[in-house]
Formats: C-alpha cells, sequence, structure tokens
C-alpha cells in the first residue's frame, strides 16, 4: 500500500536533501519554499511545506545537524512510533484482504501533517533512503539503536579464532623452550609473571621461525606487523630481555636447570623446581619484610610528626620519640663533571672530574640525602667512607628516633662489613639509640627506594648542562621533590663531611673473627639490654643467635669519643695535570678555574 495519499505527486528533486552539496543551508531552504514539496496536506489542498517560513527550516536543520546519527535516528524512530500501522492484513472494502507491503506512516511536526519529503527536509535526511530503512528496521526490531551492518564484521583476510589460537600457541611453546623465568619486580616492567626472551633475539627471528613453523604444518600465518599485534594483545607476559636487566644468578641459575631436567626422571625435576621456589619464596618474604618496614616508618611518622616531618637540616636530636624510623642506603654509579647533553665528541675518549653518590633514604617521608663526593674529597673505597655518611646523616638528617631500622644491599665491601656492624653497636653502647636493626635485601633482587631516586637524578642529569659541582647539587634539587643534595666536599678539597677511620678504631677493640660468614647472614639487631652482642639470623625465619663483638665486654666508648678524621689525599699531580690539560676547554669559561685550575705542582 502507498506510504499515504500524496506519495506520488512528490517533486523528484526533492527525494534526497543532497541534490547541491555546494549549496549553503539557506539557499536549500529558501529553494525549498520557493519549490514547495507538491503535496495537498495542509489547509486548501496547498502544499504543507508552505507553513513554515525559511528562517523556521534553517534553523531545525541546524538543531538535527549538532546529533550524532544514533541520536537523529531515535528522534525519527520517536515519530514512526507514534504514527505506524504495522497490522499485517488489510482489507480492500468488504471482503478481500490482502498482505500489507509497505508501513503506513503519518508524519507530525508542530502539530501539523506534513508529507515525507517535507519531514524528512526538516531533519536534513532522504526520504527514500534514511525515513524507509528506519520504518523497515522499527517493524523488525521496534525502538532500538541501528547498528551498521559491516560492524562486528571481520574483514575477510582477517585471522580466524583457530589462526589467533595457533599464534598463541606457538609463541607459548617458543617461550617455554628459550624464556627465562624471573621473580619479583623487573626493572622496566610492571608484571612480576614475565618470560624473558634472551635480549640476542627480536621479534623479527621469533616471526620467522613461526612463519616457517606454519608452511611445514599448512597453517595460515600472520605478517609481521599483525603478528607484533597479536603479539602485544595476546601473549603480554612475553617479552624480549633489556640488556641492562639486573638479573639473579641464583634465578638463571635455576631456569637453566629447569630447562635441562626436560629428559631427566621426574625426581629430579621436582627437586629442581623445589629449589627454585625455595628462592621465589625467599625473595617474597624478604620483599615483604622490607615493605612492612616502610610502612611501620610511616605510621610512627604520622604519630609523631602530625604537622609534617622536619626540614632535611633540622638536626633533630637523637632520642627524641620513642618509635621506629626505617632507613636504605646504597651507593650510586658515579657521574662525570662537565657534562652537556650536546656532548663534544672528544671527550667521549676522555675521563672528566669524577664525583659518587651515595644515598640515604627515608621511604616515610619520602625523602633522600644524596651525599656527593667530588674526586677530591674521596678517601677511598670500603666500610670508612660509608659509615662516616652514615654517622652524618644520623647526626644531622634524621629525625631523631629511639629504634632504627636499615635496609641495605649485600655489597660486602661497603655495606656488609664487620666495621658497620661495629658501628651499630657503638651507637648502642653510646646511648644514640636504644635498638638497632640491619637487614639486606637478596642478592640480585636488590632494587629498592634509593634506585629510584637516583634514577629521578640521572634523568634529570642526562638532560642538564653540567659545568661545576654546584651544578650537579642543583640537578639533584631540582630533579624530584623527595631528593636533596649534600657536598662531602668543595671542589677545592675542603671537608664539609669528615671522614674518621672507623676500621682501626674498631681493631683493637673487637673480635676479628665474631662475624665469620657474614656474607650468609641477612638479619642483625642490637639491642641497649645486650651491650656489646649482636643478634644474627641467615634468614628471617631462622632462629636467631647472638655473638659477642667485643673482646672485653667492660669496654665502654667515652662521651663525644670518634676515630682520628682521615685527610682526604686530593688530586694527584698527574690527574691535575690531565684535568687542566685534556678537560679543561670543554667547561664553561667562568667555572675553569674550579673544575680544572692550573697546578701549582710540577708536571710529573
Amino acid at each position: 500500500m502507498r506510504e499515504n495519499n500524496t506519495s506520488t505527486r512528490r517533486q523528484p528533486h526533492h527525494d534526497h536533501d543532497d541534490d547541491d552539496p555546494q549549496q549553503s543551508n539557506e539557499e536549500k531552504c529558501a529553494k525549498f519554499v520557493n519549490d514547495t514539496c507538491g503535496c495537498k496536506l495542509a489547509v486548501g489542498d496547498r502544499p504543507c511545506s508552505t507553513l513554515f517560513t525559511a528562517e523556521y527550516y534553517r534553523d531545525i536543520r541546524a538543531q538535527a545537524a549538532l546529533l550524532s546519527h544514533e541520536q537523529l535516528d531515535m528522534v525519527i524512530l520517536g515519530s514512526i512510533m507514534s504514527t505506524i500501522s504495522t497490522d499485517e492484513d488489510i482489507v480492500h472494502g468488504r471482503h478481500k484482504i490482502e498482505k500489507r507491503s509497505r508501513y503506513r506512516t503519518e508524519h507530525m511536526h508542530n502539530g501539523h501533517q506534513v508529507c515525507a519529503a517535507t519531514f524528512a527536509f526538516l531533519l536534513g535526511v532522504g526520504p527514500k533512503y534514511k525515513l524507509q530503512a528506519l520504518k523497515k528496521h522499527y517493524a523488525e526490531n521496534g525502538l532500538t539503536v541501528r547498528e551498521h551492518k559491516n560492524k562486528r564484521r571481520l574483514p575477510p583476510k582477517a585471522l580466524t579464532y583457530q589462526d589467533q589460537t595457533a599464534l598463541v600457541q606457538f609463541l607459548q611453546n617458543y617461550a617455554e623452550d628459550n624464556a627465562i623465568l624471573l621473580p619479583g619486580r623487573i626493572p622496566g616492567y610492571k608484571r612480576d609473571d614475565l618470560k624473558l626472551l634472551p635480549s640476542s633475539c627480536n621479534k623479527k627471528c621469533v616471526w620467522e621461525c613461526y612463519k616457517t613453523s606454519c608452511i611445514t604444518t599448512g597453517i595460515r600465518y600472520a605478517e609481521l606487523t599483525t603478528f607484533r599485534k597479536y603479539w602485544c594483545q595476546l601473549a603480554p607476559h612475553i617479552v624480549i630481555t633489556k640488556p641492562r636487566s639486573d638479573l639473579c644468578w641464583t634465578c638463571q641459575t635455576n631456569s637453566t636447570l629447569i630447562m635441562k631436567a626436560i629428559n631427566r626422571s621426574d625426581e629430579e625435576k621436582s627437586q629442581t623446581i623445589k629449589q627454585a621456589e625455595r628462592h621465589l619464596k625467599l625473595v617474597k618474604e624478604e620483599r615483604a619484610k622490607y615493605r612492612g618496614a616502610c610502612e611501620k616508618s610511616a605510621t610512627t611518622l604520622e604519630k609523631y610528626f602530625s604537622a609534617g616531618p622536619p626540614p632535611p637540616d633540622a638536626c633533630v636530636p637523637p632520642k627524641s620519640h620513642k618509635g621506629t624510623i626505617h632507613y636504605s642506603f646504597d651507593m650510586a654509579q658515579q657521574v662525570h663533571y662537565p657534562c652537556d647533553p650536546f656532548q663534544p665528541g672528544p671527550i667521549y675518549f676522555l675521563t672528566p672530574r669524577k664525583c659518587a653518590i651515595f644515598g640515604v633514604c627515608c621511604e616515610a617521608i619520602p625523602r633522600q640525602i644524596n651525599y656527593l663526593i667530588d674526586e677530591a674529597s674521596n678517601v677511598g673505597k670500603g666500610g670508612n667512607i660509608i659509615i662516616s655518611m652514615l654517622h652524618h646523616f644520623l647526626a644531622h638528617h634524621s629525625l631523631g628516633e629511639t629504634s632504627v631500622h636499615f635496609h641495605a644491599d649485600n655489597c660486602t665491601g661497603q655495606n656488609k662489613n664487620r666495621y658497620l656492624m661495629c658501628y651499630l653497636m657503638w651507637r648502642i653502647l653510646t646511648g644514640l639509640h636504644t635498638e638497632v636493626k640491619i637487614s639486606f635485601l637478596p642478592v640480585g633482587h636488590t632494587k629498592f627506594s634509593p634506585d629510584w631516586c637516583f634514577g629521578l637524578f640521572k634523568r634529570r642529569y642526562r638532560k642538564t648542562k653540567i659545568g661545576c659541582l654546584d651544578d650537579i647539587v642543583a640537578a639533584v634539587n631540582q630533579s624530584a621533590a623527595p631528593n636533596f643534595a649534600q657536598l662531602v666536599g668543595s671542589q677545592d678539597g675542603t671537608t664539609i663531611v669528615p671522614m674518621y677511620n672507623w676500621s682501626d678504631y674498631f681493631e683493637e677493640k673487637t673480635v676479628k673473627t665474631a662475624l665469620k660468614g657474614i656474607t650468609q647472614m641477612h638479619h642483625f639487631r642490637f639491642l641497649s639490654s645486650r651491650p656489646g652482642k649482636v643478634m644474627v639470623k641467615n634468614t628471617h625465619d631462622d632462629p636467631e643467635r647472638t655473638i659477642s663483638l667485643l673482646k672485653s665486654s667492660s669496654w665502654r666508648p667515652e662521651p663525644g669519643e670518634l676515630p682520628n678524621v682521615i685527610v682526604p689525599a686530593g688530586l694527584s699531580a698527574e690527574r691535575q695535570w690531565y684535568l687542566y690539560e685534556k678537560i679543561r676547554e670543554f667547561v664553561p669559561e667562568e667555572a675553569q678555574d674550579l673544575v680544572c685550575p692550573k697546578p701549582t705542582v710540577p708536571k710529573p
């Protein structure tokens, strides 16, 4: 049946609104009013298009143009729903019944009945395409949003579900044969369930193996770009190792044993897996202990410093409040200066002036004091320099706690040695603390807060032009809110943080072999109720045993007693002349006499 009794009188040029795309909206409205729609629905058998002015058409069409396709569809479907007749049977005369071929619809606007051409022009759509399609959609689906037929339809060349499954299965099998499993946090990645492929391979090499395998088995394969996309989407836990990843040797050894145990007996496989699981469990528990100590320290900080922590240089007196504060300390890789983001080529073959960095971090604030050790102020590696800077930190930058807990890595030459343990005992004997704990993270899993602060500084350092030591101080302070710089000595060798000879001081007073096998010990505890003794544990769940460090249990240090000061040797004559002749030209002119002055000693 016809849509209405005037549908045959529509003028052809109004069947679609986009007859002339070059016309403006005003021109189209004026032309439509002038030509009319051709129907006789208005009073007096006038065209219904004469019921509205050109300005009215312009405003309504502008409002409709602001709607999205889905919103405009719902507006039209609402109008269709109010007037459409969807009865399947239609009666002609008294007895003749036929099936309806088209749905009858009367369009209404602003209280007036209008024809399909005027209704479509008001909304800026085509009556033969948009309206007919929406009528059919309403009759079949009701008042629902219309979706394009190609939506959710895969292109003809897209991989099927079976092809994608085969791709993922290949990646899993490839990783099973070649990947290394690492526990805990891996630098540069947020996940802890990664399978790391060797850094020597790349995704193209893996794709070539995948392509060969698919051709051999007759399976359809994905091209390289699609292969990379599906790898990232469907197997993100399989990654290629970055060359800088800090790998644990125990984890690598266990992974190698597991890979080699494929053809061995079940008992050997089980033993190898249990060995790896024990190591992973230990690492996880030690990391949990570290996080728990940080959280406990944060609770203490909120309790005693409700108005906020004191400034870095507040020099809070020792034992000012009862509570445990946690600190972590570590040595960073030294930096060189001068340094320029646009570094001139020749300086790559030279050795500029060096600056070592030692950081002590309080995670509860968070705040890290970074000790900058210029080459002229360095007294060498070992326990003396670490203990001296730690002593300065506790005297000038700590929070005045009665109990302190330290975390460090397992570097036995610097952080984990007999003299550091004797110094912590010395703090108990002098009454500076009532309890001191120090724990060491497992080897290969020592990434913690100081590394985070060092990374923030290094990121700033690479982007900053560094001419002298003061520029490094500025880079540290500007790198991030937690970072603060503390000079150990000036560029001319003037000492700011004194270095003490702690090793000679404790050599005659402590038992040399008391801490034999210290590399296997990871937890140490000192108490004021047990002066001169240390409680040690290899792991956190091992039984605690007590070791006496003093040769004479009656020895007590005198108030204010400190070891002899180590005077830095400064730069050698050879080094002074090297900096003056080789490095001076790369230093900014205003800093040349600070960094590379002309030596006053004869050239060797």
